[in-house]
C-alpha cells in the first residue's frame, strides 16, 4: 500500500514538472520576440523610421536578454533556495518611495532585480524614449528621397502614408511590449519552480534506489523460520 501511494505521488509530481518544463520552453525558448538583426543603431538618433525600428528591437532583444541571462545564473547557483538575499531580487526594492519618478525607480532597481516591476518599468522607459523617436519621425518632412519631378500632392501623400505606419507601429510596439513583460513574468515563476522540481525528482531518485535495496534485502529472509517455538515475537 506505502509503495502505491509513492507511485501515485511521484506520478503526480512528474506532471506537474513536465508542466513547468513546458512553460519554460515555451517562454524561455521565445523570449527573443524582438528582432536583432542587422547593425547595431542607437534608435534615438536614428534619422529615418527603418533606422529607428530596427534600433529599438535590438535594443529590447539585449534589455530582456540581460536580464533573462542574469536571473538563470542566479537561479542555477548552489546556495539559492538558502540565500534570502538572492531570493529578495525577484521582489521590487524596499527603498521604493510613492514620490519616485522613472528615473529613480530605474536606479533603485539597478540591473539585478529581477521583479516583473522593475523589468517592466526598464523597458516602459526604453518604449517611452522610441514613441518620442517616432513622434518627431512623423512630425518631421523627410525629403530626401523625394525626386525633382515629384509634385507637393505627391509629397503629402507619402507623408501621411508615413504617419499611419508610425502610428501602427505605436500600437504594435505597446502590445509586444505587454506580451514580452507578461512572458517574462511567467518565466520568472517557472523557472525557480522548474530547479526545485529536479532537486525534488533527483531527491526522489535516490530514495526510490534506497526503497528498492531494502525491499531486495527484505526479500532474502525466509517465510517461515525452522525449529521455532512461537510465531509471534517477545
Amino acid at each position: 500500500m506505502y509503495n502505491l501511494r509513492m507511485i501515485k505521488l511521484l506520478k503526480q509530481i512528474l506532471i506537474t514538472f513536465f508542466t513547468v518544463i513546458a512553460t519554460v520552453v515555451l517562454i524561455y525558448g521565445g523570449y527573443t520576440i524582438y528582432a536583432a538583426n542587422g547593425n547595431k543603431i542607437n534608435f534615438r538618433s536614428a534619422g529615418n523610421f527603418y533606422d529607428a525600428f530596427e534600433g529599438y528591437n535590438r535594443e529590447m532583444n539585449e534589455y530582456f536578454n540581460a536580464r533573462i541571462s542574469k536571473m538563470v545564473t542566479v537561479v542555477q547557483s548552489d546556495d539559492f533556495y538558502q540565500n534570502a538575499d538572492k531570493k529578495k531580487l525577484f521582489l521590487p526594492p524596499d527603498n521604493l518611495a510613492d514620490g519616485d519618478d522613472v528615473n529613480a525607480i530605474i536606479q533603485k532597481c539597478g540591473d539585478t532585480n529581477f521583479s516583473s516591476y522593475c523589468v517592466g518599468i526598464g523597458s516602459l522607459n526604453i518604449y517611452s524614449d522610441y514613441l518620442k523617436k517616432l513622434n518627431f519621425l512623423k512630425s518631421s518632412l523627410d525629403l530626401s528621397s523625394v525626386d525633382q519631378g515629384t509634385n507637393a500632392l505627391e509629397v503629402l501623400r507619402n507623408q501621411s502614408s508615413k504617419a499611419m505606419r508610425i502610428d501602427k507601429e505605436s500600437q504594435d510596439a505597446k502590445a509586444v511590449l505587454e506580451a514580452t513583460v507578461a512572458a517574462y513574468n511567467e518565466f520568472r515563476l517557472a523557472y525557480p519552480m522548474h530547479r526545485k522540481y529536479q532537486e525534488i525528482l533527483k531527491q526522489l531518485t535516490k530514495y526510490k534506489q534506497i526503497l528498492k535495496d531494502i525491499r531486495l534485502r527484505v526479500a532474502e529472509f525466509p517465510t517461515r523460520f525452522i525449529d521455532v517455538s512461537t510465531t509471534q515475537c517477545q
